[in-house]
């Protein structure tokens, strides 16, 4: 007896959205239009301890407006939130041209990215080869692109380690719009996760219940080993050795 933990509906392959934002495009346009450059930033973000109920959401900030969504698959960790997050910026932006700069606050995520900018990998990537692939295919089509590092939504570096955003940028504004770009990933991780609450209380009842009944069946083996005991000996060593302890 058992209680399966079947991933959930929306979490499969075919439910990635690979199409491109509506307003991400205009938005870094009207940016550069007025300053010269897009400062975009992007951030993921992740919720649950088991695979069946992880829930994973990005954010994208630019200028004063951010956008957000869910992803599809199974992998709903917060570095695969990361990934999607920056798949789908860069889905938006294809075939632009400018100063654009987009800032990550997960290092591996934008060491990787930056690398396949410049025509190399950094790391290993086998858990999302195909949207780094279709992300190395969009930055070759984003000339002027170049991706950097910024502190998660107001950490704070060592002291021996100061973090400044790159000459002629302003630090300060770098963490706001990071901070933008993960309050919308958490907001709509939240949202999903109230959403699921009762299907989490379902099988957690159902799991409880599975539980009560086997060791119902474990106390009953046991009193019948009690009871019988020369019936019980026949039984194959392997079912003679089930203690208690397998169901503690």
């Amino acid at each position: 007896m058992c209680v399966p933990l079947v991933p959930r509906p929306d979490r499969g392959w075919d439910r990635r959205d690979w199409a491109p934002i509506a307003g991400i495009r205009q938005e870094v346009v009207r940016m550069l239009q007025r300053y010269g450059r897009a400062i975009i930033a992007t951030d993921g973000s992740s919720l649950g301890d088991l695979m069946v109920e992880k829930i994973a959401t990005f954010g994208i900030a630019v200028g004063d407006r951010v956008w957000g969504g869910y992803l599809g698959g199974l992998d709903q960790t917060s570095y695969m939130s990361e990934v999607w997050g920056l798949y789908k910026l860069l889905a938006s932006i294809t075939d632009m041209e400018g100063e654009i700069w987009v800032i990550i606050d997960n290092n591996s995520v934008q060491k990787e990215a930056e690398a396949r900018r410049l025509g190399r990998r950094s790391g290993d990537t086998r858990n999302a080869q195909r949207i780094w692939r279709a992300i190395a295919a969009n930055i070759l089509r984003v000339r002027g692109i170049r991706f950097d590092w910024v502190p998660s939504h107001g950490k704070k570096v060592g002291p021996l380690e100061r973090w400044d955003a790159p000459e002629g940028h302003d630090s300060g504004y770098w963490r706001e719009l990071n901070d933008a770009a993960d309050k919308e990933a958490a907001r709509l991780r939240d949202l999903r996760w109230g959403r699921e609450k009762n299907w989490r209380d379902v099988r957690d009842r159902a799991g409880r219940r599975a539980d009560a009944a086997l060791k119902r069946v474990h106390r009953g083996s046991e009193h019948f080993r009690e009871d019988y005991p020369e019936q019980a000996s026949r039984f194959p060593s392997y079912l003679r050795k089930f203690g208690k302890k397998s169901l503690q």
